[in-house]
């Protein structure tokens, strides 16, 4: 059998429940304090009274002598029950109350050190008993006879202090009632009312999911938390927003330049299959430039590909990268296949905090770029430096044309690639520079481009600096040209 167990639902019965929970606990924690306070104060009260009679009484208990019911009425205001016993504990005479019913028996629940609260006949008591053996009192029974006094005891009634203490629990349980009624009914209502951002939160939620994008949550004087939380989905609308809007254009683009390739292949396919192909010279031609295009489309495929991998977060932890032996492999891969350039770098024994592959892709984009769009005799420079805040910048320099503002600013756009004249058709992907700037950022990098004075273009790359700082020794220089 399943145990169920009722819960609240919802935060407005939640904050309810809560607020009546605390409001019921300190109504009984105050009505607990006031009605032990109350008591204390009555049963002191009552005690000191029986300690002012006890006092009296001891004063005439050390005369030694009694004179009957007016000797007892000295100790006895009124109110005051005071029974005389004798050795056997036999009652000699009593005050205020003749039917005590005060014996031996109920000596025993009584102190000579502390007041007890006792029912006598039906009634609460407040008594006390006195050892006087010692002394000669004498009390006049009312038949006319003496004895001699061995216990005293005194007794206060306390049934108006009860009655006044039960008043007060049966007036407090129902103010406490009508309290926590008036406090559940305004609770409620502010409740309520203090959620009303959160339902505008949420109906603007949910028209943001029904399509309506540009939806944003608007809680104007909702309080600082609320604000927050608003201003935190908001920010969330947006990104999700920015990201939708990216896959769009993303897709936009890759099937904007893949169509072109593809109708290349398409058309010379369809050329051979309506025979316009005649000779083994043309069908060369075709399968040249079938296989170019081919090249080029698995050349943007995976720079897709590398592009929404290097685009997540990092799957390796940064280390420590000697950036003199990245550039020096570089060097010596890209200086051999562009002999009519010169490259040159120093090294520097710095060391960055990243990822290798990542600063070699990067680095070898920028290399190969400024190989492909400077002419013949284009001096290329590679050089490391020390940057502020414990950065490290990578720097590889032209003295070429350059590239003017507005082609800087879309140089990292995806699929963009400059228009030079001398460009073979369909050279590149556009995905290089992207692809370098998303690495890098990846290790908490940057990778920007700015015109070089007098003339060329600069590329800059900066990553972290590795704690170990600079190491000992320098490689030597690493330079090649025509």
């Amino acid at each position: 059998m399943k145990s169920w167990r009722a819960r609240p639902r919802g935060l407005h019965a939640r904050l309810l429940v809560a607020v009546l929970a605390l409001m019921t606990t300190g109504l009984v924690a105050a009505d607990v304090a006031a009605y032990a306070s109350l008591r204390t104060h009555l049963l002191g009260r009552t005690d000191d009274n029986l300690a002012l009679a006890e006092a009296q009484l001891n004063l005439i208990a050390a005369r030694g002598t009694g004179r009957g019911l007016d000797a007892i009425d000295q100790v006895a205001p009124p109110r005051v029950m005071v029974v005389f016993l004798d050795v056997d504990g036999d009652v000699i005479s009593t005050t205020n109350r003749p039917d005590a019913g005060v014996s031996a028996s109920r000596l025993e629940e009584m102190s000579e050190e502390e007041p007890v609260t006792l029912d006598v006949d039906g009634e609460p008591y407040r008594m006390t008993r006195i050892d006087v053996s010692r002394s000669t009192l004498i009390v006049t029974r009312d038949d006319g006879t003496s004895a001699t006094v061995a216990t005293v005891v005194i007794g206060l009634p306390v049934q108006d202090a009860y009655d006044a203490l039960r008043l007060l629990v049966v007036t407090e349980i129902v103010s406490g009632l009508l309290v926590l009624l008036g406090v559940g009914g305004l609770a409620s209502a502010a409740i309520r009312v203090g959620l009303r951002p959160l339902r505008q939160v949420s109906r603007t939620a949910r028209a943001i999911a029904s399509g309506d994008h540009d939806e944003r949550i608007q809680v104007p004087d909702a309080g600082p938390e609320l604000t927050e939380v608003a201003d935190a989905l908001n920010a969330a609308f947006d990104a999700r927003s920015t990201s939708e809007q990216g896959v769009r254009e993303f897709l936009a683009d890759a099937s904007h330049e893949l169509r072109t390739p593809l109708a290349v292949v398409h058309g010379w396919s369809d050329l051979y299959r309506e025979g316009g192909l005649s000779d083994w010279a043309s069908i060369d031609e075709a399968m040249d430039n079938i296989n170019r295009e081919a090249t080029r489309m698995r050349e943007l495929v995976d720079g897709m590909l590398t592009l929404a991998r290097v685009g997540n977060a990092p799957d390796r932890p940064p280390t420590e990268v000697e950036i003199d032996a990245v550039v020096a492999d570089l060097v010596d891969a890209i200086a051999p296949l562009h002999p009519e350039h010169q490259m040159v770098a120093a090294a520097s024994g710095l060391t960055i905090l990243g990822d290798r592959d990542s600063l070699h892709r990067a680095l070898a984009n920028l290399l190969t770029n400024a190989c492909r769009h400077t002419p013949e005799g284009t001096t290329i420079g590679i050089r490391v430096e020390q940057g502020p805040e414990d950065v490290v910048r990578v720097v590889v320099e032209d003295d070429g044309p350059g590239l003017s503002d507005v082609q800087i600013d879309r140089a990292f756009d995806r699929f963009w690639r400059s228009a030079e004249p001398d460009a073979p058709p369909g050279s590149g992907s556009g995905l290089g520079l992207a692809i370098a700037r998303a690495g890098i950022r990846a290790y908490d990098g940057e990778v920007h481009l700015e015109a070089a004075k007098p003339h060329g273009l600069r590329g800059v790359i900066t990553l972290p600096r590795s704690p170990r700082g600079t190491r000992d020794g320098e490689r030597p220089d690493h330079r090649s040209g025509s």
